[in-house]
């Protein structure tokens, strides 16, 4: 197996996919690769995530992404988007006193004009009731968030990339990629693959392919997080807000089917790569389900003896900074940054790739966008 490309994007999550749609949309004639370590869509975090559209958040540069890319999400339109369900029922952020998060939030949301209202207890538990039972003083609600059918946003991206004729391969990883005078050569399963630039989407494993090719050393951290779905509860429906409680550190929002809840303990876990087989970064530790529970009434006596039925874990990689990783390299031209993304991946993942496929094709972005995930700032420290 072997070819010749425009670009190579490693990593097929939701950075990687958008990276190529919005690839091709601006320049159709580009010949795209994308390589996938997993057998399937959707293996690791892109697969093992709650689903919540979030522009509510403290980090400004991120709060602007996050509103473009709530944006883009509307104009999903189509055919290949046939079975994308997106519920645009709002969030809730809850706090009992003077929440720093809260804060830095209300910050982030004026300066980028995110709709963002301050709801009193009585005022949010109208929108959820089962808050009428918990231990907090008022919310903030964000009426443009939503929650979204993961498997069908994945789905929709790769009916997008095939009709364009991008190709994935899947259970395929890099071994060695060298620099050449065209580009790259990338040793890959038994292929060898020729590419111009190569886009770096590899999630928690974004380190070790730039190592590998020779690029600038970014010290990521990935952080395990667990999600569990419950048996039915009563009285959850579809319409509801998802729900996030910013000093007890937990969330909770309703199914797709609107009968039974996704919840979090929040739980931010270091994973080290490097000595960690691959395999257990997206299993459950069991001992997350005695937090979990505790969280759980610890916030109401409505949640006790609901039953968990199943449960999930997945990585959060992030840059020391908290902010994302997106442009070219700084010592090695063609090698292309989109990382780092870890806990606003699916919310940015339309506009994070829309931003790399402008700056990949040389055309202009937002400036303090640039600025705030340039790859450079860690090489400038």
């Amino acid at each position: 197996m072997s070819s010749e490309v425009d670009t190579l994007i490693v990593g097929a999550g939701f950075a990687g996919l958008a990276t190529a749609w919005q690839l091709s949309r601006l320049e159709p004639s580009e010949r795209i690769l994308i390589l996938e370590r997993e057998k399937r869509l959707g293996g690791q975090s892109s697969g093992n995530n709650a689903g919540m559209l979030r522009q509510a958040v403290a980090d400004r540069a991120i709060a602007r992404l996050a509103r473009e890319g709530r944006r883009l999400f509307n104009s999903l339109k189509g055919p290949r988007w046939r079975g994308l369900r997106l519920a645009p029922s709002g969030s809730l952020l809850l706090a009992s006193n003077g929440c720093k998060e809260w804060r830095e939030i209300e910050a982030a949301a004026g300066a980028e004009r995110v709709d963002l209202r301050i709801l009193d207890r009585d005022q949010a538990a109208c929108l959820v009731p089962v808050l009428q039972t918990s231990v907090f003083r008022r919310a903030l609600f964000c009426p443009g968030d939503a929650s979204l059918d993961i498997r069908g946003f994945l789905k929709g991206l790769t009916r997008e990339l095939r009709s364009r004729g991008i190709l994935i391969h899947l259970g395929i990883s890099p071994q060695g990629i060298f620099k050449t005078k065209r580009g790259f050569l990338v040793l890959a399963g038994r292929g060898v693959f020729r590419a111009r630039r190569i886009v770096n989407t590899a999630g928690a494993w974004a380190g070790g392919i730039a190592r590998m090719a020779g690029a600038a050393r970014i010290p990521f951290r990935a952080y395990r997080r667990h999600l569990y779905t419950s048996g039915a509860f009563k009285g959850a429906g579809p319409s509801w807000p998802f729900v996030w409680d910013l000093e007890k550190k937990f969330y909770f929002r309703p199914s797709g089917s609107g009968c039974s809840l996704i919840l979090s303990p929040c739980d931010k876990e270091f994973f080290d790569i490097k000595r960690r087989r691959f395999g257990l970064d997206n299993r459950t530790d069991p001992r997350l389900r005695r937090v979990v529970r505790k969280k759980m009434e610890r916030f109401s006596p409505a949640f006790r003896g609901l039953k968990l039925t199943a449960e999930q874990a997945g990585l959060r990689t992030m840059a020391p900074d908290g902010r994302f990783v997106i442009g070219e390299d700084p010592r090695l031209e063609g090698f292309y940054w989109v990382a780092g993304l870890g806990g606003h991946g699916v919310t940015t993942s339309l506009s994070a790739g829309r931003m790399a496929a402008r700056l990949i094709l040389g055309k202009k972005t937002d400036p303090f966008l640039e600025r705030a995930f340039s790859p450079r700032r860690f090489h400038a420290a």
